[in-house]
């Protein structure tokens, strides 16, 4: 599985000693060459990049600066001739800090370490995506549902109005054994009739819950827990 690369620095040669590195090793493709990071941007928006070889010394913006700018940046390995960034590029949480002049096994040292971290986390999000739903029956069909597109469940007797984000569904099974089959680190039972997803919520009023502007009553022997659920390192405090 190829990891896709980015090399950015100011000097031509150290550009082309990167890639010549890059082209012996057969996990990593190289999306793009760059002497200057305004030019990566373009390239970020419109291809997937999972990790930048980046120097920090250039022109107008610096690597570390650059790294600033973005929200959700790819994994970093600095390239650069100065030691002394090697503190403030960890506290970035860059994967490595090469110097120049690198030795190339110092440098498949700091892509093994990459590939290892980034594989691991494509197989995190795999396992997430294989398990981010389930089916029900409807009218003779199975239809698959998000876990996040749940909003609320309300009982109906021996049915359950699932309300979802687009649409609302009548499925023939009681509100205890949905409960049962929902994960219980996103929704909560706050009321004999009601089910939520605890990150849907908007407001917490009293004994009322408001998701998408429809008010659910929460029992008063649940209102406590429900509390600590979904303010725990949530509340901003004084």
């Amino acid at each position: 599985m190829k990891i896709n690369c980015v090399i950015v620095d100011d000097e031509p040669l150290a550009r082309k000693g990167m890639l010549e590195y890059v082209n012996q090793v057969d996990f990593l493709d190289v999306k793009g060459m760059f002497a200057d990071v305004r030019e990566v941007y373009r390239l970020l928006s419109e291809e997937q990049v999972d990790l930048i070889f980046l120097d920090i010394e250039m022109p107008v913006l610096s690597g570390i600066d650059f790294i600033k700018t973005l929200k959700q940046p790819p994994f970093i390995i600095f390239t650069t001739a100065f030691q002394s960034y090697a503190l403030e590029g960890y506290e970035l949480d860059v994967i490595d800090f090469l110097v120049k002049p690198v030795a190339f096994t110092r440098f498949l040292k700091a892509v093994s370490k990459a590939r290892e971290i980034i594989l691991a986390i494509r197989a995190e999000k795999k396992e997430q995506e294989l398990n981010n739903y389930f089916f029900i029956k409807e009218n003779g069909i199975y239809t698959k549902v998000l876990y996040g597109d749940v909003q609320f469940a309300e009982a109906l007797q021996n049915y359950v109005s699932l309300h979802l984000t687009e649409r609302k569904i009548i499925i023939y099974i009681t509100l205890s054994l949905l409960e049962k089959q929902l994960p219980e680190s996103s929704f909560m039972r706050i009321h004999k009739s009601y089910i939520i997803a605890l990150n849907k919520i908007n407001a917490i009023d009293g004994n009322m819950v408001t998701i998408q502007s429809v008010k659910i009553p929460i029992s008063r022997k649940l209102r406590d827990l429900l509390l600590q659920r979904v303010l725990e390192n949530k509340l901003l405090k004084r």
